[in-house]
């Protein structure tokens, strides 16, 4: 009777996070990927203006939030920016679950 051996390959090594990735695939610097929780009515009806207007997603995102945005400025004025410390945080959160390469 012949004996079961194992296989001795090894495991593959993990692959690690490099930040610069998530820049890959961007049509500019003007551009960042972000990541959002969207009610799931609100995006089916983005995807569909998407596609009968024949647009890209995040053309047709980009030109609703635009909208909004425009909308804001008229009834509320000028949108000021954060301050500068606010946005370090912000940054640093959303890195912080990140590993980098050494």
């Amino acid at each position: 009777m012949a004996k079961a051996t194992k296989s001795k390959t090894a495991t593959p090594p993990t692959p690690e996070f490099e930040v610069s990735s998530t820049k890959k695939g961007l049509s500019s610097p003007d551009y960042d990927r972000e990541t959002f929780i969207v009610r799931v009515d609100l995006m089916e009806k983005i995807k569909d203006v998407a596609y009968w207007d024949r647009q890209l997603l995040k053309e047709t995102i980009e030109m609703a939030l635009s909208s909004f945005i425009d909308g804001y400025e008229k009834s509320n004025g000028i949108i000021k920016s954060r301050p500068d410390e606010v946005k370090e945080r912000e940054k640093l959160r959303s890195n912080s679950g990140r590993k980098r390469k050494e």
